[in-house]
């Protein structure tokens, strides 16, 4: 059946969002060949009129640069990707990450470097793209690709490896996080760019590993709590605000604490944390 039919015969509900962008891309491409035809025509009457002119008023061959489907398909692949990871990630906390450049690299780029040729932008099929993506990460795939991800950051933030020891403090597992001060701050400590994104990026982890490890439903809610505070104190430390040394941060009565000198930020896990922790990483072992 052809694209455009599809609209005639299904309830947008009753279509994935592969074939309604396929609808959408179909639509856009006919929309296109009018307006190349309208170009055409209306500069055949320009030199009708006037003749060849070295400067005419319309510029087709302009016009019709301006107008790239390779950035309108690459917006596709973008939204297609996005809406995949919202529907295959876990129900609560960790966000499944899709590499938007494999799925252009797929779909988009053997197109791409035909760029000279027009017939073959009809080629580009956001269904099947969708279809691929539903194939990879669609069921408990998503959640798994996600999950696998998460233990990867938080191994990579705390150093952590197969068989490392871990510091025990005060009844708490140590977890240290290298940071670095701003070289340009000379009177206050504040947090150098990518420490400050490193450490926003950590806390949204954590943040996704409490909504893993706490069962909400047999504890009234607690994983959510935490996992709120830590992304609060994400989004309210600025690059500017000052760190000082030894400063307690507690979250969910001192399951997690976080205290912060200049040269490291100490994360403490309580036990049961600790413990739930290394499951995931037993789980999803770091490479």
């Amino acid at each position: 059946m052809p694209l455009h039919n599809l609209a005639l015969v299904h309830a947008p509900d009753e279509l994935n969002p592969g074939e309604k962008y396929a609808l959408v891309w179909s639509s856009f491409l006919e929309a296109l060949q009018h307006f190349r035809d309208a170009v055409s025509a209306t500069e055949a009457i320009e030199v009708s009129l006037f003749g060849k002119q070295d400067y005419p008023a319309l510029e087709a061959s302009r016009l019709l640069r301006e107008i790239d489907p390779s950035e309108i398909a690459g917006r596709i692949v973008s939204l297609l990707v996005k809406q995949a990871e919202e529907a295959f990630s876990p129900p609560h906390g960790t966000r499944l990450r899709i590499d938007t450049r494999a799925y252009s690299d797929q779909f988009l780029d053997p197109i791409r470097d035909l760029r000279g040729d027009q017939q073959h932008w009809p080629s580009f099929d956001p269904a099947a793209l969708w279809s691929a993506l539903v194939d990879e990460f669609g069921g408990d795939r998503g959640h798994e690709a996600a999950y696998r991800d998460l233990a990867r950051q938080l191994a990579d933030a705390f150093g952590l490896r197969p068989g490392s020891p871990l510091e025990h403090k005060k009844g708490f597992v140590v977890l240290n996080q290298r940071i670095y001060l701003n070289p340009y701050s000379n009177k206050i400590a504040q947090l150098e760019h990518h420490s400050h994104n490193d450490f926003q990026k950590l806390c949204h982890n954590l943040a996704g590993f409490v909504r893993w490890a706490i069962d909400d439903d047999e504890e009234d809610g607690r994983g959510w709590r935490i996992a709120m505070t830590l992304q609060q104190l994400a989004r309210d430390w600025g690059y500017h605000d000052p760190i000082e040394s030894r400063k307690l941060f507690s979250f969910g009565d001192g399951a997690i604490q976080l205290v912060t000198y200049q040269t490291r930020f100490e994360w403490r896990l309580s036990p049961a944390l600790a413990g739930k922790l290394q499951v995931l990483l037993s789980m999803y072992p770091p490479a």
